[in-house]
């Protein structure tokens, strides 16, 4: 036993939390959940070690509890591969390669959705990838004179022309450039996806970002 469970034990007055809790702890079924969730939960195999499942089915409680900050996200599919979280959109400038606007959304939303956000109103040519295609968009900056530099995409049982092809190669060197900032965030930062990774160093990560 420590200095701190000792004086935690003996401490007099439980906190309104505490109480809340401690209730919570008896009232709730927890080996029943368990069971019952037990057989979809992700098995431990080649790739990250997933938490346990009693430590991620009391973290949905609290988050039920609390109101906490999950309950505003939101899952999407990319393919076979599902996806849950918030999602990060940058603008960068050309030149310099800097940051200049940053917004967020939830995973669901897609980034033509948020294009008119990150655009500065002095700028004259805007650079995307092919999750950025608005044919409104596209025609808006037409009529405002600003260079519409977003990749070209292929539409249904389409294919893209060899002009097409050859212009999103053009375009693709000073696109790269938004990629850089994630990558130091990924690197330098020590945000990439390890396979075993606690909950306190999560959090640093996060704050850090």
């Amino acid at each position: 036993m420590s200095f701190a469970t000792l004086a935690y034990e003996n401490k007099k007055k439980l906190t309104k939390r505490e109480k809340f809790l401690n209730e919570m702890e008896a009232a709730v079924p927890w080996d029943r959940l368990l069971k019952v969730c037990e057989p979809y939960y992700p098995k431990a195999g080649k790739g990250r070690k997933p938490m346990p499942l009693e430590t991620m089915l009391r973290i949905y409680y609290l988050q039920q509890w609390y109101g906490l900050s999950d309950p505003e996200m939101s899952s999407t599919k990319k393919g076979n591969t599902r996806h849950f979280g918030m999602k990060a959109h940058i603008s960068v400038d050309a030149k310099s390669g800097l940051i200049h606007t940053v917004g967020v959304t939830t995973e669901k939303t897609h980034d033509a959705k948020v294009t008119d956000q990150l655009i500065r109103e002095d700028d004259k040519a805007v650079f995307g990838d092919k999750g950025y295609v608005s044919d409104k968009l596209k025609k808006a900056a037409r009529e405002a004179c600003v260079y519409w530099a977003v990749l070209d995409k292929a539409k249904p049982k389409k294919t893209l022309s060899a002009t097409q092809k050859k212009r999103n190669k053009k375009h693709s060197s000073v696109r790269a450039k938004v990629e850089h900032p994630f990558r130091i965030i990924k690197c330098q930062f020590g945000y990439r996806k390890t396979r075993y990774r606690g909950l306190k160093k999560n959090a640093a990560q996060v704050f850090v970002t």
